[in-house]
Order: C-alpha cells, then sequence, then structure tokens
C-alpha cells in the first residue's frame, strides 16, 4: 500500500519536513504486517509472542527517530571558556573594538559568573525566558546568605585538613541575593585612586539586627518577592534603541545578577533567537551552558546529560590539562553506572589559547610547525589519557576562540547530533528489516527447525542463571565515598540543607550508588549472555535463525537499561522518602558542628547508624533487582520457547 492508502494509525505522523519521514512510514507499515499476523487465528504462542516484542521494539525505535529535537550540553570546569565557545558557535556576539574583537552576550569570566543553567534556543525572536525557583528554594537561600553574613560565634573546626569556599550559598546565588536585596558590598575610591574600607551592607544589617533568623526575614522582605512574578522578557524594536544582541546582552545579565526587578532567582533561563541553531533547518537545536565545575564533577545535573537519549555532551578542557580530571571523573562515573552509548553521545572539545599548540614538540624533540600539528600530538596524548583509564575513545575537537574557524567548531558539533541520529537510524531500520523478515517467513519449517537449535543453547544459560546474586557493596558506599573525599565546610553546608547541597548532594550520590551497585552484579551476567548471542551470529550454518537471537539479544540489552534505571530510581527515593523527611537525623549530625576535632567523623557515624537502622531500602532494591531479572529472563525465553510445546 501507499502512503495515501495506509493511515498512520500506529506511530504519530511526522511532519511534511521530518528527514525521516520515509523511514518511519517504513515501520508504520512493518507494525501493520505485524499487528495483522498477530491477528490471526493459527499463530503459535511463542511465534506471537516475538510479534509483540517486534510492535513494541518498533514503536520505541520510531520514537526516537521521530524525535528532532536535540541538545547539545556543554559542560567543563569553571573559567575554561566554554561560554565563549558556545556562544560563538550560536552566532551569539557582539562585535567590539577596532580589532575585530568581539564580547559574548551570555556572560563570561573566571568563575562564579553563571547562576544557573541555561540553553540557547530557536524561538520567534530575541528573548528571554526564566523558569524561577521555588519560594521554599528562594527562602532556603536567603537563609543560607544570612548563616554566611551573621557573625559566628561557633569555635572553629581543628583537625579538618584544607580549607574551602563551601558556606552552603555560591558566589553567584550570593549576588544575586545582594542585588535583589540591595544589600551589596560598596567599595569607595578616593579621588587619588587608592583604596578606602568598604561597606558590606549585608553584614551591618546582620550587626543591628543580631540574630540570622531576623536578618533572613528582613532580607524576604527586602527581595519583595511579590513583585517578581514576571517569567519572560522579549526584544522590540519600537521600545528600545538598541541592538537586538545588545539588549539580550544587557538583560541576561540583569537577570543572571538579580538586578532586573519583576524576576525572581532564576533555575534556568532560556535565551531564544530566531536564526537556527548551527544553521539547521531540519533539526531543532538547543546548546546547553551547563554550570562549570568547580572541584566537583559529581553533580546530578551533568550527569543527567551524559544518559539523555537525545543530548550530546560536550566535554571541555582547557589546553594543557586536556583531558581535565573532571572530565576524566565524569565518564568514568558513567562507564561505571554504564550510561549508554557513551562513544556516540560524547565528545571532547579542548580549547586553547593563542600560542600553546605551538609550544608543542614532536616525538624527537623537535617544536611543531603549524598549529594542527599541535593538536594531532594533543589530541594522541587526550586518546592515550583515556585509554589508559579504560574510557570511551571520544571524538576530540580543538577551538581557539580567537584564532580557529568558528565553522569548523559548528560543523563538529552538528556532525554529532547527526551521529546521534544515525545511531537512532540504523537501530530503527535493523528492527524493521527483522519485523519484516520474520512476517514473510512465519511458516518456514526449516528455519524454525535451525532457530531451535539456536534457542536451546542460549536457553541452557537461562536456565543457568536465574539468580542475579548478592550485592558486593551496601548502598551508601558511594555517599561515603564522597563525604570522605569533601571538606567539612562542604558537610556541613550539606547537612543543614538536609542533603540537598550540589557540592555533596545526597539525592545523586544514593542513586548513583543504588545504580552501580546493582550494575557490579548485574553487567558481568548480561555481557555473558550477549557473548554468547555474538558467538551464534557468526555460526553460519545458524543463519536462519540470526534474526531471532538479535531479537532476544536486543531485549536483553534494553532489559537491563531498564533495570539499571529502575534500580537508580530507587536509590532516590531512599532519600526523598526515608532520609531527606528525617528531621532528627539532620539536627543530630548538625548539632555535632563546633564539638571540636572529627566532625566528619562523628557525622559519619550518625549515618552509618541511619543506614543500619533502614536496611530495608536495600532489601527493596534486591527484591526488584531479582524481579526485573526474571522478567528480563521470562521475556527472553518466551521468544525462545519450541512452537511444538503449543501443538
Amino acid at each position: 500500500m501507499t502512503g495515501n492508502e495506509m493511515a498512520w494509525l500506529k506511530l504519530p505522523e511526522p511532519p511534511p519536513a521530518h528527514p525521516d519521514a520515509a523511514l518511519l512510514w517504513e515501520a508504520e507499515q512493518a507494525l501493520h504486517s505485524v499487528a495483522a499476523l498477530a491477528g490471526k487465528p493459527d499463530i503459535r504462542n511463542a511465534f506471537a509472542r516475538r510479534l509483540d516484542e517486534f510492535g513494541s521494539e518498533l514503536e520505541q525505535s520510531a520514537r526516537r527517530v521521530w524525535q528532532t529535537e536535540h541538545n547539545i550540553a556543554f559542560i567543563g570546569d569553571i573559567g575554561v571558556g566554554k561560554t565563549t565557545a558556545l556562544c560563538r558557535a550560536a552566532g551569539l556576539e557582539i562585535p567590539s573594538g577596532m580589532l575585530g574583537e568581539s564580547t559574548s552576550v551570555l556572560e563570561t569570566g573566571r568563575g562564579g559568573t553563571t547562576i544557573c543553567e541555561v540553553r540557547i534556543v530557536n524561538g520567534t525572536d530575541y528573548g528571554l525566558i526564566v523558569e524561577p525557583r521555588t519560594e521554599n528554594e528562594l527562602q532556603r537561600e536567603v537563609r543560607e546568605f544570612a548563616h554566611f553574613v551573621t557573625p559566628s560565634t561557633e569555635p572553629r573546626q581543628e583537625g579538618e585538613t584544607g580549607a574551602s569556599r563551601d558556606t552552603g550559598v555560591s558566589r553567584e546565588v550570593e549576588r544575586a541575593i545582594r542585588n535583589m536585596s540591595g544589600l551589596i558590598r560598596e567599595r569607595p575610591r578616593q579621588s587619588g585612586g587608592s583604596r578606602v574600607p568598604g561597606i558590606d551592607r549585608a553584614r551591618v544589617l546582620a550587626a543591628e539586627l543580631g540574630d540570622e533568623n531576623k536578618l533572613a526575614a528582613e532580607i524576604w522582605n527586602l527581595i519583595g518577592i511579590q513583585n517578581r512574578t514576571r517569567r519572560e522578557l522579549w526584544y522590540s524594536a519600537a521600545q528600545s534603541d538598541q541592538e537586538p544582541l545588545t539588549w539580550l546582552q544587557d538583560n541576561f545579565r540583569r537577570v543572571n545578577n538579580g538586578r532586573h526587578p519583576e524576576i525572581s532567582l532564576p533555575r534556568r533561563i532560556d535565551v531564544t533567537m530566531p536564526s537556527r541553531i548551527l544553521g539547521e533547518e531540519s533539526l531543532s537545536i538547543r546548546i546547553v551552558d551547563t554550570k562549570g565545575i568547580d572541584g566537583v564533577a559529581e553533580r546530578g545535573d551533568l550527569e543527567s546529560h551524559l544518559n539523555e537519549p537525545n543530548t550530546v555532551t560536550v566535554l571541555c578542557s582547557s589546553f594543557n590539562d586536556a583531558p581535565a580530571v573532571s572530565v576524566q571523573q565524569l565518564l568514568g562515573r558513567a562507564v561505571k553506572a554504564d550510561f549508554p552509548d557513551l562513544k556516540t553521545k560524547s565528545a571532547i572539545l579542548v580549547l586553547p589559547h593563542p600560542g600553546e599548540a605551538m609550544g608543542m614538540k614532536d616525538d624527537i624533540g623537535d617544536p611543531v610547525d603549524e598549529v594542527w600539528q599541535g593538536y594531532d600530538i594533543k589530541r594522541d596524548q587526550v586518546e592515550l589519557r583515556l585509554n589508559s583509564e579504560d574510557l570511551p575513545l571520544s571524538r576530540t575537537a580543538f577551538f581557539n576562540a580567537i584564532e580557529d574557524d568558528v565553522q569548523e567548531l559548528n560543523d563538529f558539533l552538528l556532525g554529532l547530533v547527526t551521529g546521534l541520529q544515525e545511531m537512532h537510524r540504523e537501530r530503527l531500520e535493523d528492527v524493521i528489516l527483522g519485523a519484516i523478515e520474520l512476517v514473510e517467513n512465519y511458516a518456514n519449517e526449516q528455519a524454525r527447525a535451525v532457530q531451535r537449535q539456536a534457542a536451546r543453547r542460549l536457553t541452557v544459560w537461562l536456565e543457568n542463571n536465574q539468580q542475579v546474586g548478592q550485592f558486593s557493596d551496601p548502598l551508601s558506599d558511594n555517599l561515603f565515598q564522597a563525604i570522605d573525599g569533601a571538606y567539612a565546610s562542604s558537610l556541613r553546608a550539606s547537612v543543614r540543607r538536609n542533603g540537598d547541597w550540589p557540592n555533596l548532594e545526597y539525592k545523586r550520590h544514593l542513586s548513583y550508588g543504588a545504580r552501580t551497585m546493582t550494575a557490579r552484579v548485574v553487567l558481568p551476567k548480561r555481557d555473558d549472555f550477549l557473548a554468547i548471542a555474538t558467538n551464534l551470529l557468526q555460526d553460519l550454518e545458524l543463519e536462519e535463525a540470526f534474526q531471532l537471537v538479535r531479537q532476544a539479544r536486543r531485549i536483553f540489552a534494553s532489559g537491563t537499561d531498564g533495570l539499571l534505571e529502575a534500580a537508580e530510581s530507587l536509590g532516590k527515593d531512599a532519600y526523598t522518602e526515608h532520609m531527606e523527611p528525617d528531621a532528627p537525623f539532620w539536627v543530630r549530625c548538625d548539632n555535632e558542628w563546633g564539638q571540636g576535632p572529627g566532625y566528619k567523623n562523628r557525622v559519619v557515624n550518625h549515618h552509618r547508624v541511619w543506614f543500619g537502622a533502614h536496611q530495608e531500602i536495600e532489601t527493596r532494591i534486591s527484591q526488584l533487582v531479582e524481579r526485573r531479572w526474571q522478567q528480563i529472563l521470562d521475556r527472553v525465553k518466551a521468544i525462545l520457547a519450541d512452537d511444538e510445546d503449543d501443538t
């Protein structure tokens, strides 16, 4: 049938300009064929189960191809230059000076600049769309700021090594609250240019009130949240004498620094522009500027991008440090948690300063003659380092924002997105091919005999691996490792927020811990099964069973992906449903501050007691893993079942 003779009944109809409309129509037709065959009364049970699985696979794979919205998330240390690079890629620059220089529309600096995640998106005009923090979140930030500026009577924590800026309030939030409340630092200068002592209005008010709770209430009144209800700002040539990008730059800085009187503290800012991102008309691409990494790479907002199916992550490093330690940490954690498709969905972007590439030397010690030679040598070093750490060999690109052609960067970024699309496309094509072969050959007795032979070899493994096995590490292991590596002040800042502090985020560490402890017991078994299936696919005598084996392999792989996600979700629930609401626990931990040396050890002891009293959480995770594991085995065994059993 043609497209005019058969309506889109199984899949949502794609828009006419969709780049894969033809492939999606093939998937729609395959779904019709599978459904028609499944409806015949003489279809045997095992074959019907294969048809059902193909129907689910076709719908899931088609959804990935149908989706034309993709994110390109830039991740990197503060001050590395990622915001400058992504602004150049998006065309968010304003020419300045006489030498072709330009400034970024988004704020750049040496760190502590951007208050939240920023997305650059295509829209009808230039504008800003702000998702504010909730009133409860803002109140918590105000309380932490009040605590920060109120003179402390607590004794210093001796015996703790190192120092930290973690005070419970970040530099970006501190700056915004000061501007929103008017409690800024005044730094006057004498006429001769010499400094005179400045005035910190917040600390002056704290001294006057003498109580941090009263101070927090007064700051809240000064902020005037009832007047900060605006969520969008749009450029209008009739109302502004500025050029659009200059207007956008000015208003972004006002919002980002808490200086717009009608807008609250942002959680996320969307910067809209009428031109297509990267000039691509057939795709909807968003560029995401994440908050820079300031010492702690284990952040949920960053790791979520690495695990999103339609997001590519650009991991940024300075030239001399590439690949940055933070990049290695993020990739290492993603590998440990078995985030899928890392090689396709991640890339490393090295951001050199002028002259750095020319400072490289070749193997015999001679300096390079061209910049590209320096890039090649550094690329080899990056790949060698990643390989030595058993990390995925992601693609590596270089971009000097002052000297390099931005089109090369844009081509690289667009290639990442099209590569991700191609991966989804190939998977859908494979499923379509398998479904068509199944429908065409369902009456082939010879093929069924070969399939029974292959199925027996897989079924033996399934019968011998009914149980996943015991966890070797506790749920709390990842959290305790994070606490051990944190400063005492970081732990205290997180404790005061009931574990909700970006530099030590309990929810993320517990969800990640649940996923990784599950991965340790599940992945070896999954890899063993996939290896057996791969060996069968290399036996040409079993060629007529290849589609059955491929389907079994896909079911097993997707099933374990879902199992890991379910375990991760239970780890998150352990925090949100049990730990976070346990006010007495947090009070006990907070009371340990100021009690002398050993603060972290005392707090960890409270944590050990808490986890010891809540062992049912791990039991729930273990039961879920065993249940989901059995479901995977049952699904695979169902399609491998011998049709003769139905007769």
